[in-house]
């Protein structure tokens, strides 16, 4: 589905951190816009409309540019790896795991620690 003022937006954001649309950026700028309405629909619902102006879907799409700006060369070379595969994220070539940080290592600073403690458990209990 197409939002043009949210469409219109984000470009905005996208040219005025230089990305290279054109270019090298191509792919990120067309990833992030195919899939812009469905993260604008997913935020809402998890945060609703706070102001009422959307700035804080604003902030959020800097950030992902920020981000993506940020990643390394090899990283981005994986990214655009992964996509060539379609849907590797049903792929049984990886594992993960999400988790309530209280419930699993009492606050964030714990998790460094309880982080280390799941993984020496995981190769503890494959010998």
């Amino acid at each position: 589905m197409y939002n043009r003022s949210l469409h219109i937006g984000v470009h905005k954001a996208v040219v005025e951190a230089g990305l290279d649309i054109a270019g090298k950026d191509n792919s990120f700028y067309v990833r992030l816009m195919a899939n812009l309405v469905a993260i604008n629909d997913l935020y809402q619902q998890l945060y609703g409309q706070v102001g009422g102006d959307g700035l804080q879907v604003a902030d959020l799409v800097k950030l992902m540019i920020r981000a993506y700006q940020e990643r390394s060369i090899d990283l981005r070379e994986r990214d655009e790896a992964k996509a060539s595969e379609g849907h590797w994220f049903l792929s049984n070539k990886i594992a993960g795991m999400s988790l309530y940080v209280d419930r699993f290592a009492g606050n964030l600073k714990g998790l460094r620690r309880a982080r280390v403690m799941a993984v020496m458990r995981c190769l503890i209990s494959e010998q």
